[in-house]
C-alpha cells in the first residue's frame, strides 16, 4: 500500500535557503527536503507490456535533503564551461544540451567544480524519482497523475516537435521543470534491478541509468517509474542531464586549489580527438615514497617500498594541462587509422599494446594536425598529478585501502579485466584512472638511482641510463596488480619497443 512521504527523523529540515545559484553559470537549484517514499511503480497495471520498463518491486527509500537543478543543463551553460556545443537537435542557448554521454556529463561537472570550489554532481536515481514526484508524492508524471492535464506539464509525442526551450510548461510541486519529457536525463547510478538497501546505486555493472524520457515518447512510456539504461559513452538518442548539489555545498564561494590564476585555461578540448585536458597548477611537493620510507616491510608478500622510490626529494613544477583520462582506442583511431589493442576493442577503453615509440608517432601526428604541443608526462608531473597536486596520498585519490576500489581497478575488485575509462571516482584534480586499469608511459628514461641527483625544478629524467639497456618509465599499475604495486610512488620500467596489453598512456599539453 502506498504511504505519503514523511520527513525522516535522521534528516530534519535545515535552515537553508530555498534556492541556490551557481556563481559561474547562473544555474538555479531548488531545495528538496529529505524524506521516505515508496520508489517504483506505485501505479501497478494489469498489463505486463505497460509494466515492462516500470520499476519493480516497489520499495521504501529514505533520501536526505539536497538541492536539485530547476532545469536540465542548457546549451548556453554547457558552452560557458566546455567551449563547444554537442547538441544534436535545435542549437539555441535556452534549449537543453543534448548528445551528452554520461562520461561527458562528468567532464562538465569536473570542470564546473574546479571553477566554483563546489561539488556539483549527477543525482542518484532515488533522488531523481523523489524530486520528480514533488518530494515522493504519488504522481504518475512530474506534476500530475491526470492524463488530461499532461500537456500542461510534459512535452511528449502528441504531437512530436523535437526538443523545446526549458521551462515553457508548468513545474512540478517542487518548482522543477521538464522532469518528464523534453530530454532523457543521466543519473549517477549503474543499472541493475532495484537494490532496496542502497539508494546510491549498485557497485557493479557498466550501463548507467537514464530517467525522464524525451519528447518522442508516448505518455504511458514516460511515467516517473519508467527506467532506462545505456552505455556511458552513448549519445545517439540525444541524452541530457541536470545537476544536484548536497546541502553542505550550498553557499560555498571558495575556489578549489587548482582553479588558478594562470595563462592556461582551466579546461581545454583537443580539436582533433575531443580529448579533455585539465589544468594542473604548478607547485612544490616531496617526491618519492612518503609512507614506507624504506623500512622494507612486507605487504601481499612483497616489499611495500623499493629502493628506487628513495630518497625523498623536493620538486618544483610549472603549470601544465593533463589528459583527464588515458588515451582511448577511439582517440587513437582518429589519428592513426587503426587499433593496436588486442583485448576489449571498444572506443572508450584505453588504447593498449602501444610501445613508447608508438606514442611518439601518435604525438607527432597529433601535433601536426592541431598545431599544438602535446607530449608524454615527465615522471615528476605524473606523480604530482596523481597525488592530486602533490598531496600526501598513497593512491590517486585516497590513502585508505578500504576506499581504493572506489578509485582504481586492481586485482581486489577485478571484474572482467580492463574497463572503460572514467568508471570510478577521480582524484582531487578530477583525473581518472591514474592508478589501475593500465600502466602509463612517461617521457623519462628510467634510472633506479635518479632520485639521488634529480634537479629540483621541472626534472626531465636522466640524459642517459646507468643500466646496460635503456628503458623508459611507466607508472600507475594495471588492473591485475595488487594495491601495493599501484601506489603513486611505485616506479616501473619497460623497454621502449615493448607492446604490452598492460601499457597505455596519457598526454600533457604544454603551455608553449
Amino acid at each position: 500500500m502506498f504511504t505519503e512521504p514523511h520527513i525522516s527523523k535522521k534528516t530534519p529540515l535545515r535552515k537553508a535557503p530555498q534556492q541556490s545559484t551557481c556563481p559561474v553559470t547562473g544555474m538555479k537549484f531548488i531545495q528538496v527536503p529529505g524524506g521516505i517514499f515508496q520508489m517504483g511503480n506505485v501505479f501497478a497495471t494489469e498489463s505486463p507490456i505497460d509494466d515492462y520498463y516500470l520499476g519493480n518491486p516497489v520499495h521504501s527509500v529514505e533520501v536526505d535533503e539536497f538541492y536539485m537543478a530547476k532545469y536540465p543543463v542548457m546549451q548556453a551553460e554547457w558552452v560557458k564551461i566546455m567551449g563547444n556545443n554537442p547538441s544534436q537537435d535545435v542549437l539555441a542557448d535556452n534549449y537543453p544540451v543534448t548528445g551528452v554521454s554520461w562520461f561527458k556529463a562528468h567532464d562538465f561537472i569536473t570542470c564546473l567544480n574546479s571553477q566554483t570550489g563546489q561539488a556539483f554532481r549527477l543525482p542518484s536515481e532515488a533522488e531523481w524519482e523523489y524530486a520528480a514526484r514533488s518530494g515522493g508524492k504519488m504522481e504518475r508524471w512530474a506534476g500530475t497523475s491526470n492524463e488530461e492535464e499532461l500537456d500542461e506539464y510534459v512535452w511528449h509525442s502528441r504531437p512530436y516537435e523535437g526538443t523545446h526551450p526549458i521551462g515553457m510548461l508548468k513545474p512540478n510541486g517542487l518548482g522543477l521543470y521538464d522532469m518528464s519529457g523534453n530530454v532523457w536525463e543521466w543519473c549517477e547510478d549503474r543499472n541493475l534491478p532495484y537494490y532496496a538497501k542502497n539508494p546510491l546505486g549498485p557497485g557493479r555493472g557498466v550501463q548507467r541509468v537514464l530517467r525522464g524520457c524525451c519528447s518522442i515518447n508516448e505518455p504511458m512510456e514516460m511515467q516517473l517509474a519508467d527506467r532506462f539504461n545505456a552505455d556511458p559513452d552513448e549519445t545517439c538518442f540525444g541524452p541530457g542531464f541536470r545537476l544536484a548539489l548536497s546541502v553542505a555545498e550550498v553557499g560555498k564561494t571558495c575556489h578549489s586549489f587548482n582553479a588558478p590564476h594562470s595563462t592556461l585555461p582551466s579546461h581545454i578540448t583537443c580539436p582533433a580527438t575531443g580529448m579533455e585536458f585539465v589544468l594542473v597548477k604548478g607547485g612544490e611537493f616531496l617526491m618519492g615514497d612518503l609512507f614506507a620510507e624504506g623500512d622494507g616491510r612486507e605487504l601481499y608478500g612483497e616489499s611495500y617500498c623499493s629502493a628506487d622510490e628513495l630518497p625523498l626529494h623536493e620538486v618544483e613544477l610549472a603549470d601544465f594541462s593533463i589528459g583527464m583520462y588515458p588515451v582511448t582506442q577511439g582517440e587513437w583511431i582518429k589519428i592513426m587509422g587503426q587499433n593496436p589493442s588486442r583485448f576489449n576493442r571498444r572506443a572508450r577503453y584505453p588504447v593498449t599494446d602501444v610501445s613508447w615509440y608508438d606514442t611518439q608517432e601518435f604525438i607527432k601526428r597529433l601535433n601536426s594536425q592541431t598545431g599544438r604541443t602535446y607530449r608524454l608526462l615527465t615522471e615528476a608531473e605524473w606523480e604530482y598529478a596523481a597525488r592530486s597536486g602533490g598531496r600526501k596520498e598513497r593512491w590517486a585519490g585516497t590513502s585508505d585501502e578500504e576506499q581504493l576500489g572506489e578509485y582504481a581497478w586492481h586485482h581486489g575488485n577485478l571484474r572482467d579485466g580492463m574497463h572503460p575509462v572514467g568508471m570510478l571516482k577521480p582524484n582531487g584534480l578530477g583525473l581518472y584512472d591514474m592508478c589501475g586499469n593500465v600502466l602509463e608511459w612517461c617521457q623519462d628514461i628510467f634510472d633506479s638511482d635518479y632520485y639521488a641527483e634529480s634537479p629540483r625544478c621541472n626534472p626531465q629524467g636522466p640524459s642517459c641510463s646507468r643500466i646496460k639497456h635503456e628503458t623508459r618509465v611507466v607508472r600507475g599499475g594495471y588492473y591485475y596488480f595488487p594495491p601495493s604495486r599501484m601506489r603513486v610512488a611505485s616506479r616501473f620500467s619497460e623497454f621502449p619497443g615493448i607492446k604490452s596489453f598492460k601499457n597505455g598512456f596519457r598526454l600533457v599539453l604544454s603551455s608553449h
